[in-house]
């Protein structure tokens, strides 16, 4: 359903949502690399949007799901630097300790 919303309608003002909720699915279905390019997509197609955050985090996370750590470590500290008061740069945080 998302996919065909997105593509009869890429400029909608729900779009950015649709894009994040399919890339939530790849990425609670454990299709690591497919959800790191949907949230990709959501980050630069949609780059003034309120779940740029949430994707920017997210897409760390299945980076390092994939043994990527030094991409993952590069967008946690994204989130931290851009995102410093959001609920997920608390969580790229935690993340980041753990992965010492």
């Amino acid at each position: 359903i998302f996919k065909t919303f997105l593509s009869t309608y890429p400029y909608h003002k729900f779009a950015w949502n649709s894009q994040y909720c399919l890339a939530e699915i790849y990425y609670a279905r454990g299709d690591w690399d497919i959800a790191i390019v949907g949230f990709d997509k959501v980050i630069k197609t949609y780059s003034g949007n309120e779940k740029v955050p949430a994707a920017t985090l997210k897409q760390g996370f299945a980076f390092e799901k994939i043994g990527a750590n030094k991409e993952a470590r590069v967008l946690l500290e994204q989130v931290v630097a851009k995102f410093p008061k959001s609920p997920e740069a608390g969580l790229a945080k935690q993340r980041l300790q753990s992965m010492k």
